[in-house]
């Protein structure tokens, strides 16, 4: 009998595959489930080989400069529980929900002086007695930001679509949401910056019983670095709020920040 002996040389998907399987699966390997976990193709690599051996790549190595040194990904899960899922006053329903986020970014690194990014995140809502609440909301947000000697500019564009419980007449209240944002930054000293911010979001609600309503905000801060990693300082800010069919609303605000 003879043996023959197969081998082959994994794609860079296959290897960034196989690389967060271990990832996964290692005990000493960073864990997928947290706050956010994003993983370089480096670290994929690293934990194919530590857990399929140096010989499972063969003689290639094209691992550089591809599309997957500007993909991140990671994975968020939590539980939460609320004694009142659709905000009533009698006959209140409680619930166990599990959501579950996978953050998808498409970015180029943060040292560039054009820095942007493309970010993608479902989440998926799932309720234990009350599965007709179920569904997943989607978080899509584009920016670019481009750094000066001391000042940085960024923009930024998104879109929401977001699901939730009701206590009116409608199993729940679906909206999409618009969003907007520039943002400066620049820096006075060694330890002080200014930073200033104008933000406008657009409120959309598939129900006509609920007015749709556009935000409007800006913010002036000063900051000052007292040690390697705490920043602080005042803030003054405005808002302003346009409500379909109601009186619209203005806010002032201050505080330290």
């Amino acid at each position: 009998m003879k043996n023959k002996q197969f081998k082959f040389t994994p794609t860079p998907q296959l290897v960034s595959v196989l690389g967060a399987v271990a990832l996964a699966g290692s005990s000493q390997a960073q864990d997928l489930t947290g706050s956010y976990g994003s993983f370089s193709e480096a670290a994929l690599k690293s934990a194919a080989l530590d857990s399929f051996g140096e010989d499972f790549f063969g003689e290639s190595e094209q691992l550089e400069g591809s599309f997957w040194d500007y993909f991140k990904f990671g994975v968020n899960a939590r539980a939460e529980y609320n004694d009142n899922i659709f905000l009533t006053n009698t006959n209140t329903e409680d619930d166990l929900v599990f959501r579950v986020s996978v953050p998808l970014e498409f970015s180029n690194k943060q040292t560039a002086e054009n820095q942007w990014h493309v970010k993608y995140t479902p989440k998926f809502n799932f309720y234990t007695d009350n599965s007709s609440q179920d569904g997943i909301d989607h978080d899509l947000h584009a920016g670019y930001k481009h750094q000066f000697a001391k000042t940085s500019v960024d923009f930024g564009i998104g879109f929401e679509n977001t699901e939730g419980p009701s206590r009116f007449g409608n199993p729940s209240i679906e909206k999409d949401a618009f969003r907007g944002n520039v943002g400066v930054s620049h820096v006075l000293s060694g330890k002080s910056r200014l930073d200033f911010d104008l933000g406008a979001i657009s409120e959309d609600f598939v129900d006509s019983n609920f007015d749709d309503r556009n935000r409007y905000n800006t913010r002036l801060a000063w900051q000052y670095q007292i040690t390697g990693k705490t920043t602080i300082g005042p803030y003054v800010a405005y808002e302003h709020v346009d409500i379909d069919d109601n009186p619209n609303h203005d806010a002032y605000s201050g505080g330290i920040k």
